[in-house]
């Protein structure tokens, strides 16, 4: 969940900027400063119920943990195990620090 709402912060953030353009010469600035302030107090419970995520729990080996946050964005049928095994292997094959050189 944390990672859709990372990929929509741009999009929210056009959509806030079009709304104050469009809308903010006919309300008052209260009324505009409150629209303002709800999306962001709807979405903070969600920043702190969302799961970390895979990648990151096999780096510090929590493997269980990785596979039940796996299996909430996968469907019911799906074997995350797969999918589990071939991320820890990615990314044991791929340092960090190596990434961060040749992209730089």
């Amino acid at each position: 969940m944390f990672n859709i709402m990372q990929r929509l912060f741009p999009t929210f953030f056009a959509l806030g900027v079009f709304f104050n353009f469009t809308f903010g010469y006919n309300l008052g600035w209260r009324q505009l400063a409150t629209f303002n302030l709800l999306l962001p107090i709807l979405f903070v419970p969600t920043a702190f119920s969302s799961t970390e995520s895979p990648p990151w729990l096999l780096d510090k080996g929590r493997f269980q943990d990785a596979k039940e946050a796996l299996k909430i964005n996968r469907p019911s049928k799906y074997d995350v195990v797969k999918e589990l095994y071939m991320v820890h292997k990615t990314r044991q094959k791929i340092p960090v620090s190596s990434f961060q050189e040749k992209q730089f």
